[in-house]
């Protein structure tokens, strides 16, 4: 029993210290107003969630983050506005602000590695 203990912390240690930690900072617009600005700590592999419920309409994004490379992750997300749904894709710079727009309502996204 001991062993496979050892053996399970083992591998989750491993799987840890491969995985990396995001900084993710949100900007929801409405109407070309911002109406929010979120920021979260999202690890890759991990869905995070941002809700928001503004006077027009109520916000829910699921987001998952997955490196490319050194200089850009994939982000999945799954965006709720409204009755409205959209799950988009993707690839982001490091450091650069992505847009999704849906009707009158903009999300951006802009996201830093950690570690």
């Amino acid at each position: 029993m001991r062993k496979l203990v050892l053996v399970l912390t083992t591998l989750g240690l491993s799987w840890m210290a491969n995985s990396h930690e995001y900084i993710v900072k949100a900007k929801l617009y409405q109407h070309d107003k911002l109406i929010g600005s979120p920021t979260l700590m999202v690890n890759e592999n991990e869905s995070a969630e941002i809700s928001l419920d503004s006077l027009a309409n109520n916000y829910q994004l699921n987001i998952t983050l997955n490196e490319v490379d050194e200089k850009s992750v994939k982000v999945a997300t799954n965006i709720r506005v409204g009755n409205q749904a959209v799950s988009p894709e993707m690839l982001v710079n490091y450091g650069e602000e992505a847009s999704i727009i849906i009707e009158q309502e903009k999300l951006s996204l802009t996201v830093l590695r950690r570690n």
